[in-house]
């Protein structure tokens, strides 16, 4: 079986990819993130600026935006290539990832994990994840890329 799809990455569309690929740290460092960045803060009205201080909210508030500055730096950095559109081809054995300057191929065997969300398909590579976006795929090709994941064998 072999399904194809296309799509056109949009900043947000990129974003929501790029926040979903962070998971559950994701998650924990944004609501981490501002108690840290408040604890900072309160140290600063308490004890005055102190460089501890100032590196703990420092390293709060980039817990809560990372994974925004990474989906900001990622679309500035590639934009160029997210001007056309990617061609995604999924068939029994693997996942092909075709943009205008490349093209990716991950065969389902050499796969960490496989999630299924409901935006994407994350793929675990080696210390690599790799998104496919469902907006790619018509409802029917999303059901039949959802059998073939669902069947894959994860090392």
């Amino acid at each position: 079986m072999q399904v194809n799809g296309e799509f056109q990455y949009t900043y947000s569309a990129l974003r929501r990819m790029v926040v979903e690929t962070y998971g559950r740290n994701g998650r924990i460092m944004r609501m981490a993130g501002p108690v840290v960045a408040l604890g900072g803060l309160l140290g600063l009205i308490l004890r005055g600026v102190d460089g501890q201080i100032l590196a703990i909210l420092f390293c709060g508030l980039f817990a809560t935006a990372a994974p925004d500055i990474v989906a900001l730096v990622s679309w500035f950095t590639q934009r160029r290539m997210f001007a056309h559109p990617f061609r995604y081809t999924i068939t029994d054995t693997a996942a092909e990832i075709r943009s205008a300057s490349s093209t990716f191929q991950v065969t389902w065997t050499g796969l960490t994990w496989v999630r299924t969300r409901p935006d994407m398909w994350l793929l675990r590579h080696g210390a690599a994840t790799i998104a496919i976006p469902r907006a790619a795929f018509t409802p029917a090709d999303q059901a039949a890329v959802d059998s073939i994941t669902a069947g894959v064998k994860t090392a």
